[in-house]
């Protein structure tokens, strides 16, 4: 699923720097195809305890190993069912996360003492190239402070987290722009955790086994909760004009219009702030979250974000946008 070109690679003399860091217990900011990772070797204890500490990430929240290639899988798993295999074939590396029975050896702070722990091998050049530098997996969660947005430029994680990471990695705009698809194949039954742009419709397919669906409960433990701190709702795009309208009308502070549909008639008020992304989903999934966190940082009254298309291809955005607004 990934594009990316392999002439996109990290300096020399940075990715040493890189690995000197990770490997002295240290964390490390780097690109993935989906979003920015904040990276600290898996099998450093003191290295995890201090990424939890950067992103305020509460401990019973599990953590997914980063890989840079399938024949590392079996170091970390015990057992990789046959339709897992079959996702792994045709999505890896890619914007997938399988959670997989466990070795004994992995540390309990990855799993949050579960008998599984995450898998993911992404496809981005930096992160591959990283991962192989090192030499072993590293676990990488959004380079975020825990419940804000994921961020999609190396920008974003220096506004965000500052000096607690010593080197950010700048791959440029990520591409996708949301967070991987978790899929948990350590039960008897394959669960979805988090849907991204694979989809469960596409995992299905290519598994050959049914696969149950993500409720809000397993989407929210799986981390697809983040919110800008400025406040967010969704509106029908019949009703958006006027209710930016009559917002602006009733609190002197500004808000913004977040918006897709082309022929949208826009307030004419100079409180209202018109922010118009792409009107299919790779597009709009890709700047998201920079719209977003740009937006949280104008002092705005709210956020007012058009209701995406009812139709299947904009489904995951969708539930996006439920949990952006849910407060």
């Amino acid at each position: 699923m990934s594009n990316l070109s392999q002439d996109l690679l990290i300096p020399q003399s940075e990715l040493q720097t890189a690995v000197d860091i990770l490997r002295g217990g240290g964390v490390v900011a780097f690109p993935t195809e989906t979003v920015y990772g904040l990276g600290a070797d898996a099998a450093n204890q003191k290295a995890i305890e201090t990424l939890y500490q950067v992103k305020n990430r509460p401990a019973n929240r599990p953590l997914t190993v980063h890989l840079a290639d399938t024949d590392e899988i079996g170091q970390w798993v015990n057992a990789i069912p046959p339709a897992a295999q079959k996702l792994i074939d045709h999505f890896c590396p890619g914007p997938l996360t399988l959670v997989l029975p466990r070795r004994t050896h992995v540390l309990d702070i990855v799993t949050a003492g579960g008998d599984s722990v995450g898998i993911r091998l992404p496809s981005h050049p930096m992160a591959r190239q990283l991962i192989r530098a090192f030499g072993r997996g590293l676990v990488a969660p959004s380079a975020n402070r825990s419940g804000y947005l994921s961020p999609t430029s190396a920008e974003h994680v220096r506004q965000e987290l500052g000096d607690s990471v010593p080197l950010v990695i700048d791959g440029g705009p990520c591409q996708m722009g949301i967070e991987s698809t978790i899929t948990d194949f350590s039960c008897a039954t394959p669960r979805l955790l988090r849907e991204g742009l694979l989809t469960l419709d596409i995992l299905q397919e290519t598994a050959g086994v049914y696969i149950e669906p993500a409720d809000e409960h397993s989407a929210a433990s799986a981390g697809q909760h983040y919110t800008p701190h400025t406040l967010a709702i969704a509106c029908p795009s019949d009703r958006l004009a006027e209710t930016a309208a009559r917002m602006s009308a009733e609190n002197s502070a500004p808000l913004a219009l977040v918006f897709y549909s082309a022929s949208l008639s826009l307030p004419s008020s100079p409180s209202v702030r018109p922010v118009q992304l792409p009107a299919e989903p790779l597009g709009y999934a890709k700047r998201l979250y920079s719209a977003l966190r740009y937006l949280d940082g104008c002092c705005l009254n709210c956020i007012l974000i058009e209701e995406l298309p009812d139709a299947k291809e904009w489904d995951v955005l969708r539930q996006r946008i439920k949990q952006i607004t849910k407060r």
